[in-house]
């Protein structure tokens, strides 16, 4: 999913327009947000020529005379209009994605110049808060920076930074860092002062809802404001490392992975077999996961159903002991269920300080997530240019480690010039003393993986 915010300074010329419907076809998004429109009202054919195609419905708040403007345009043919909202600094769409079931709010906002006005922007902006409780997207010139470094040559905080932060932390809105530019408007000059006047604030439901999201500044091609884009979306740089995740709690699956075990036939001398044994297994075993995540949540689907049934008739005084002991099997079994959702996201999360069971899912999804985003690689530089093609990326990482890997050239590689102090007999005969198998495997925890091959210590606690 992707929303471009801009401050366009107009839209009355046609080349104008042009260099919008070419930035929008570049980046590709699904909902624009335009502010200082300087139109008095929206036609067909003025969204056809800055939208990508034929496939958008908008809503506007239109120009005082040739001051003003707000436009919030989306993609029709993915997203559906539930509600809209104007007031005298913003617009704001509900807008549902029927095959995500995903429903979210944007409000798309032009902040005053003047401080006699920014007190009538905060409330108009906490008022659009308090009457929509869907995932928040506030985005647009705020027309006021929240830190001294967010403006060139500035050196003084004002009140109406400290205000600014102050609102954004009231509403428990998150401020993403900017990749790409640290500011968004110049005035132009020859020595100019630049400002980041634009972004996006987000609730927290949409970090919890995207793994990947991310806000950077695209190229200015008009006006004084640079496109601001926001990035939803899942990068794919090739398969996943294997995780084991927390399989060794279910009673079946030991049996599962012994017989599995059992039936490798493998030649070769023992070290070999071991490895390879381990490979196949690990096909299995993704083989095997997905079917059982699948009748996981089909078990969940069913037992929801029930419940709500047996609740039904509850309330319409059909009730026996038999019906309340069978509610009550059915709410360990979905207890059940629901715990092992719950380790798997505290496993990827890679939180250590909270224990299973405190049903803490939806803080582990948000640090899964936290985690995901910075370990995101989103560009990279190659030979001095920055590379965000996910393809380039991919070979450009190939290539260096190829090269690395495959080079020739071993003179910088020896022991000649090394000065070691050889080991006492005393400690060379320690080194030699069998190994501890108890000391080994307390010293880490059993969800940890002491190897490349992904499988845990718990796995051979247990095998």
């Amino acid at each position: 999913m992707k929303v471009v915010s801009w401050n366009v300074r107009g839209l009355g010329s046609k080349q104008k327009r042009r260099l919008i419907k070419h930035s929008c076809r570049r980046s590709n998004p699904d909902v624009i947000c335009l502010q200082e429109t300087k139109v008095r009202q929206f036609s067909d054919s003025l969204m056809e020529s800055i939208w990508k195609s034929k496939d958008v419905r908008w809503t506007a708040l239109h120009a005082s005379g040739s001051f003003g403007g707000i436009l919030v345009a989306w993609n029709s043919s993915r997203w559906s209009l539930i509600d809209t909202w104007s007031g005298t600094y913003s617009v704001s769409v509900i807008l549902h994605d029927a095959l995500s079931d995903f429903r979210y709010l944007v409000s798309s906002v032009h902040g005053p110049n003047s401080e006699d006005s920014r007190k009538d922007f905060w409330v108009e902006l906490s008022a659009s808060r308090l009457c929509f409780s869907d995932p928040t997207c506030l985005v647009g010139d705020f027309n006021m920076i929240r830190f001294v470094e967010e403006k060139s040559h500035g050196n003084k905080v004002s009140p109406a930074m400290g205000a600014f932060s102050a609102w954004i932390d009231d509403q428990d809105l998150v401020d993403l860092p900017l990749l790409g530019a640290r500011f968004t408007w110049t005035n132009g000059r020859a020595s100019p002062i630049l400002s980041r006047l634009d972004r996006f604030l987000l609730s927290p439901e949409w970090l919890d809802y995207f793994s990947f999201i991310s806000q950077s500044a695209l190229p200015i091609t008009t006006s004084d404001h640079c496109p601001i884009l926001l990035s939803a979306e899942e990068t794919n740089l090739g398969p996943k490392p294997f995780r084991f995740d927390s399989w060794v709690k279910i009673d079946s699956f030991r049996q599962i992975v012994a017989d599995w075990w059992g039936d490798f036939k493998v030649e070769g001398f023992a070290g070999y077999k071991l490895c390879f044994k381990f490979k196949l297994l690990k096909e299995k075993i993704k083989r095997w996961k997905l079917q059982h995540l699948l009748k996981r949540q089909l078990d969940l689907d069913v037992i929801t159903s029930q419940l709500q049934k047996i609740d039904a008739g509850i309330e319409a005084s059909e009730t026996s002991l038999d019906i309340l002991s069978t509610r009550i099997q059915l709410i360990q079994s979905l207890s059940s269920r629901i715990l092992e959702d719950e380790i798997s996201w505290k496993l990827k999360s890679r939180v250590k300080w909270l224990k299973e069971g405190d049903k803490n899912t939806k803080f582990f999804h948000s640090i899964t997530n936290m985690h995901a985003r910075y370990n995101k690689i989103s560009s990279i530089v190659v030979n001095e240019v920055r590379v965000k093609d996910k393809n380039a990326i991919v070979e450009a990482a190939s290539d260096h480690f190829s090269s690395l890997l495959k080079g020739n050239n071993r003179d910088g590689l020896g022991l000649d010039d090394l000065h070691l102090e050889a080991v006492s007999v005393k400690e060379a005969s320690l080194l030699e003393l069998p190994f501890s198998e108890e000391v080994k495997l307390v010293t880490l925890g059993g969800d940890k993986a002491p190897g490349p091959d992904g499988f845990p210590i718990s796995f051979f606690r247990l095998f």
